[in-house]
């Protein structure tokens, strides 16, 4: 009876932490309490944890404050790019900035030197549904993004996403 008491106590212990990881993953504490800068630091320190590549990240001074729905936009894409390089990349560095231009646009840069891909592909929703959701979300927002990959030669990927204020402009 203990051995199957403590067997059920594992059980539930491990639901908890699942619980607690999907909670984290639906809203990251560290975005609302300390910003996009920490909760990307947060997320790529913790996919370097199971990663079996180094990730290089500069991040620019942030002057002007992100509204929640960009933020999370920008977490969620490279949580997405980061995710991807784990699954398919074999990369042994990936690279990532995120900027500011001071004139209204965020610049978010990801680069590896994995296996590459076939970008045509990339049109494929059922093949490539994270890389497409990347699409949507930049389209949603008015801005670009432009993926470019040889096979053998790694995968970049440029996007650009005009400031919330000038969302507001190209919804007009």
């Amino acid at each position: 009876m203990k051995k199957e008491m403590n067997h059920l106590k594992e059980h539930v212990l491990d639901s908890v932490h699942l619980i607690r990881e999907t909670c984290n993953e639906l809203r990251p504490p560290f975005l609302a309490e300390q910003g996009i800068h920490q909760a990307l630091e947060h997320l790529i320190q913790r996919t370097q944890l199971s990663a079996n590549f180094r990730v290089e990240y500069s991040f620019a001074e942030q002057t002007y404050p992100l509204n929640d729905d960009i933020s999370m936009t920008i977490f969620r894409m490279v949580q997405e790019l980061l995710n991807n390089a784990m699954k398919h990349s074999n990369a042994n560095v990936v690279q990532l900035t995120l900027r500011f231009d001071g004139q209204g646009i965020w610049y978010i840069q990801y680069k590896d030197d994995g296996v590459g891909m076939d970008v045509e592909q990339i049109k494929n929703y059922d093949q490539h549904m994270g890389i497409y959701s990347i699409r949507e979300r930049v389209n949603a927002l008015g801005g670009r993004a432009r993926f470019n990959s040889t096979l053998g030669y790694g995968l970049t990927v440029d996007i650009h996403l005009p400031h919330e204020e000038n969302i507001e402009k190209i919804a007009e």
